[in-house]
């Protein structure tokens, strides 16, 4: 949930919530890739969002990847699933992971 706060507005709608999770398992799982295959993966999202000209989201994209690198380096789970319900306590976020290098 730390790494997907970074992502997230403060004032998220659960809609923008949604999202900003949905994007964040993408650049979780994008760091475990070999680096000139994230480079290859992010263009095609850039492309896909239709900001492939857009040099902040480029480097937004970037430097999430790379905080998750930074901050969770050791971590080899991929995730594979996740949902998110609303509880007495807020927002609880709900992850299936495998080991990415037993996975496959």
């Amino acid at each position: 949930m730390e790494f997907v706060g970074e992502i997230v507005p403060e004032d998220a709608t659960e809609e923008e919530f949604g999202q900003s999770v949905e994007l964040a398992v993408v650049l979780w799982n994008v760091a475990l890739l070999p680096d000139d295959r994230q480079g290859e993966v992010l263009w095609r999202m850039r492309e896909r969002a239709n900001r492939g000209d857009d040099p902040f989201f480029a480097g937004r994209l970037h430097e999430l990847v790379d905080l998750r690198r930074r901050r969770y380096g050791d971590d080899r789970r991929m995730v594979v699933d996740f949902r998110i319900e609303e509880t007495k306590r807020g927002r609880m976020l709900w992850v299936t992971s495998a080991d990415a290098d037993k996975a496959g």
